[in-house]
Parts: structure tokens; sequence; C-alpha cells
């Protein structure tokens, strides 16, 4: 599905956003030598479509850790943290 979206030239929108996404779960949960970094690249390209999606910076901090890389994974929830006091303030 993504690359038929890339090939009608409509990857910047949400819909790539949200199949980055799934597709970077699917590949945390299957578990696979090289899903993790997989995963990771996949989160990250969602997040470049749609900053702002609490999912996607979940999803990547979850890759991060699988991919033993524990500052960077925290560094996402911790920018998870910061949204989520933002909208209670609001």
């Amino acid at each position: 599905a993504l690359k038929r979206l890339e090939r009608l030239g409509a990857s910047n929108g949400v819909d790539a956003g949200v199949l980055y996404g799934n597709r970077a779960m699917a590949y945390i949960s299957r578990g696979w030598e090289g899903d993790a970094h997989a995963a990771a690249r996949d989160a990250y390209c969602a997040l470049l479509v749609e900053p702002t999606n609490d999912k996607h910076w979940y999803r990547l901090a979850k890759a991060l850790h699988h991919c033993n890389v524990p500052q960077a994974a925290y560094n996402c929830i911790a920018v998870l943290e910061v949204r989520s006091l933002f909208f209670e303030v609001v």
C-alpha cells in the first residue's frame, strides 16, 4: 500500500503516516531479526509525515528500545510527557 501511495504521489498525506506507523508496530510485534531497525525506520517516516501523532512517538520509542538505544527511546518518551503536560494545561 505504501508503494502504491508513493507512485500516486500521495506519500505526504496522513494515510502514509498511518501506514508507516502500523507497519512499524507490525515489525515490533513480529520480532524477527532486523525487525526492530525496520520498525524504527518506519516510525521515523511516520513522524516525518505526522509529527504530532503520539502513537508514532510511542512506536519509535518502543522500536529504539528493541534496538538497544535506551537514551533515544527515553527522549521519545520525554517528548510524549511534555506534550501531555501541555495538553493538560490547555
